[in-house]
């Protein structure tokens, strides 16, 4: 974990070197690539550039000398994409600044060598010396201390370099991976992803023509039936089926049933009730004729003579017989018909229907045979197996070359470096060490011998003396770790501008979104002009073309780096191809009208009217049927003519008079109660009073059935929905003869037929395919093992924290140290100087 001055310090270096050039230019593309005219559309595009010594010196000028350069690619890009403002750069400002520091320097240098040189001379210890001898020794410390501050900074971003750059072992140090670790892993990831992309491509490949085909046969399971029941709705057949089932269950043959089950209950129930009320009148009559002769009065007698003539009370008031004859004989007669014509013309259409259903059954099988996609797309399989041998092999190859060349290297660098690094540390510090050293020893000479505080020299001979310390050696120690130090400025001046040139010509069209614009709007002309002979070049089978779309890619960078990331919410890894743009590469509607295809289609078209040819139609239709017709239409006329109104009249007339014969027993009850002597007759009276009320109870359940048969009747009445169905039947049934009895008529619908159908079919599959087919092109090529890795190879090369960036940073740390350095040691010459000038001071 890098330390925060260790990034503070990366961070303020890059803000340095984006300061070099404040604007976007295109950078390196502008040498990459070259415009070109297209001659058949005379767009401008780009195609890769030649590089040569005139590109160099374009380069060295846009970059370095020229305050308004042109640049050849900028200048063709979209206009959406070039920022407003444009210019040159700050290099020249820079290595001016950088050569004046390396002239500055190597004089301080020379200064400083020469200073030691120079023979020493005795000084007056006058008041002037010893204000400079203690204004040299305090800005001597003061620089020394701010050396020291400069020292410390610089080592810590050579440790950051040196981490950066890792160790000479294969594995990581710590929980730190060096440059060398960086890349063996970078180069291992991308040849097993190389390696896997062609058994990852037929495997997607292989699913995906699997889940096609079974999308085929399941829309082919679709349009069997389809067919089955258009045929039938064009041979009649289903219309004949659905009147059945309205005669048998729909809402007029429920009427027509209830009627026919209910009235023979009701004329059961009347004629019951009327054989009771009979026999209770016979039982009275008896009665009374014998009772009232034998009444004592004549009055009694002529008031029972009453009862006798009102028996007539008794008499039941329905027809019977004219509720079972017209129009109830019509409706019995299509109960009939309906019962067993019908029904025997209705299992043998649905028999027909088994039959058809039965011969489209062995058509979808044959079509199932013949029709194999596996074979249809085996070039599509061969794509993957072109695109290893002739392309990912080679280039992992390459990988495998190029491998053992970058690592030796790395490794050459992360030994080199630290010892490089750690000998130029050594020498700055036996370098702050001698300065501290001789510091110290000439304070406590100074105060020993009184240098700055008395007027003679505080020495027991009383005569001047050399200090006893070695102040040759001083001056010269320094010496060995400034004389690098012109060289330091030289590689710093130089290392700084190319990692500023790499970060603003380079980098930054990697790294910064708007940068990134540009970079994407280059690489979409240069696609756009190679695109077309990147595909002609490829040994692709011309079957497969014709099968697949490969528009141009689009915004190819900013798809790898950004779309291709892994998101936190879905587990599914994102595509290559749609994060550049490429949505779908199949061309679906090609598949699904491939010539194979269609013959196959118009086989299966033949077959299917074979197989309906080899029906026995005439089986289908009764050989009866002209006498079924004739009763259907007899049956039919008669209804158009038959009249309710005497049918709900008789049952909605009352059956008796309920009210009268209960008055009639009530009074009756009460005259045989007068009559003395309980005789015989009395008790029976009683006795069949009592039971015509019993059975007068039970007449409201036959009352509300009788109501419930009128209102059926005349339901049926006032509708002529019966009759519209008998006559639609009747028309039905004829077309339906005309047609089987007809081989053209039976052949003719199904062309028609089979053709709507597989339109639906097409449709049904192409927007079946599109979404497999969107589902492969985003599976098939997942990138988010791609995009790690050129997300870490731009961290390690250009990012903030990058290996440029660090050694730029030490760089720039190392040319802040010089300075400061090299003053110290002229500054530490001097206060040596001015030390033994008062030391060889003359007592007197």
């Amino acid at each position: 974990m890098p330390l925060s001055s260790q990034t503070l310090i990366v961070e303020n270096f890059v803000k340095l070197t984006h300061s070099l050039q404040p604007y976007e230019t295109g950078g390196v593309l502008n040498y990459l690539f070259e415009p070109v005219t297209n001659a058949t559309t005379s767009e401008v595009l780009l195609k890769t550039a030649t590089f040569n010594s005139s590109t160099i010196k374009s380069l060295v000028s846009n970059t370095f000398l020229n305050s308004g350069p042109t640049f050849r690619v900028f200048d063709v890009l979209p206009a959406e994409v070039r920022p407003t403002e444009t210019g040159g750069s700050n290099y020249l400002l820079f290595l001016a600044v950088g050569a004046a520091t390396f002239l500055i320097t190597l004089a301080l240098v020379i200064a400083t060598l020469i200073i030691p040189c120079l023979r020493q001379r005795s000084g007056s210890k006058s008041k002037g010396g010893k204000t400079s001898y203690i204004a040299l020794g305090i800005s001597t410390l003061v620089l020394l201390v701010f050396a020291v501050l400069c020292f410390i900074f610089a080592y810590l971003a050579f440790d950051y370099v040196a981490k950066g750059v890792g160790t000479s072992s294969d594995t990581p140090s710590g929980n730190y991976s060096g440059l060398r670790q960086t890349l063996n892993f970078l180069f291992n990831e991308t040849k097993q992803l190389l390696q896997e992309v062609p058994g990852t491509g037929r495997r997607i490949t292989n699913s995906t023509l699997h889940s096609v085909q079974d999308s085929v046969f399941k829309e082919l399971g679709f349009l069997i039936p389809d067919i089955l029941d258009q045929l039938l709705v064009a041979y009649k057949a289903r219309d004949l089926l659905d009147l059945a089932r309205e005669f048998a269950n729909g809402r007029t043959g429920k009427t027509i049933n209830y009627i026919l089950s209910e009235q023979g209950k009701l004329v059961l129930g009347i004629q019951w009730f009327q054989g009771n009320m009979s026999e209770y009148q016979k039982v009275l009559n008896e009665s009374l004729i014998t009772l009232c002769p034998n009444l004592p009065t004549e009055d009694g007698r002529r008031r029972c003579r009453g009862f006798t003539n009102q028996l007539n009370l008794y008499n039941v008031n329905f027809n019977t017989g004219q509720l079972l004859t017209e129009p109830s004989k019509a409706l019995s007669d299509i109960a009939v018909v309906f019962g067993t014509n019908m029904t025997q013309l209705a299992e043998k259409f649905i028999n027909l229907d088994g039959k058809v259903r039965k011969q489209a059954d062995t058509v979808l099988a044959q079509v199932r045979g013949q029709l194999d996609l596996q074979k249809q797309f085996q070039p599509l399989l061969s794509i993957w197996d072109n695109l290893s041998g002739n392309v990912l092999q080679p280039v992992v190859g390459q990988l495998d070359k190029l491998q053992p060349t970058v690592d030796s290297a790395t490794k050459t660098v992360a030994n080199v470096m630290p010892i490089v690094g750690y000998v130029l540390c050594v020498i700055y510090t036996l370098f702050f060490v001698v300065i501290i050293v001789f510091l110290v020893l000439i304070v406590l000479e100074a105060k020993k011998r009184d240098l700055l505080d008395s007027d003679s020299i505080n020495d027991p001979k009383g005569t001047p003396r050399k200090s006893k310390n070695l102040i040759l050696l001083g001056q010269c120690l320094p010496l060995f770790a400034i004389v690098i130090v012109p060289i330091l400025v030289v590689l710093g001046a130089i290392l700084i501008s190319v990692v500023g040139v790499l970060n603003n010509e380079g980098c930054r069209y990697v790294e910064r979104d708007t940068s990134i614009r540009i970079t994407d709007a280059a690489l979409n002309l240069y696609l756009k002009y190679t695109w077309p002979k990147l595909i002609a070049e490829q040994s692709i089978d011309p079957e497969v073309i014709s099968l697949l779309e490969l528009p141009v890619p689009q915004n190819v960078y900013s798809g790898l780096r950004f779309t291709c990331q892994k998101s936190t919410n879905s587990s599914a890894p994102p595509g290559l191809l749609p994060s550049v743009g490429l949505n779908n590469v199949v061309n679906v509607s090609a598949v699904v009208h491939q010539p194979e295809v269609q013959r196959i289609i118009n086989d299966s078209e033949k077959t299917l009217i074979d197989e309906i040819l080899k029906l026995n139609f005439s089986d289908v239709l009764s050989s009866n049927l002209a006498e079924f017709l004739r009763s259907v239409e007899n049956i039919t006329n008669n209804l158009k003519y038959a009249n309710y109104s005497s049918s709900v009249d008789l049952l909605r007339r009352p059956i008796v008079d309920v009210e009268g014969i209960r008055n009639y027993l009530n009074q009756l009850r009460q005259m045989v109660s007068l009559v003395p002597g309980e005789p015989a007759e009395v008790t029976k009276i009683k006795k069949t009073a009592d039971d015509t009320e019993v059975t007068l109870g039970k007449l409201t359940q036959l009352r509300e059935s009788a109501n419930r048969l009128a209102d059926a009747f005349d339901t049926l009445w006032k509708s002529d929905n019966l009759t519209v169905q008998l006559d639609k039947l009747n028309s039905t049934l004829s077309d339906a003869q005309q047609i089987l009895n007809n081989q053209t008529a039976i052949v003719e619908p199904v062309r028609s037929v089979y053709r709507k159908s597989l339109q639906r079919l097409s449709n049904n599959l192409t927007r079946d395919l599109e979404q497999m087919m969107t589902r492969f092109t985003t599976n098939v090529l997942p990138c988010d093992r791609l995009n790690a890795i050129l997300v870490s190879l731009l961290s390690v090369a250009c990012g903030s924290s990058g290996i440029l960036n660090r050694i730029g940073a030490y760089m720039f740390m190392v040319l802040l140290l010089a300075c400061p350095l090299v003053l110290t040691a002229l500054l530490f010459q001097l206060f040596l100087r001015q030390h033994q000038r008062l030391c060889l001071n003359p007592g007197n």
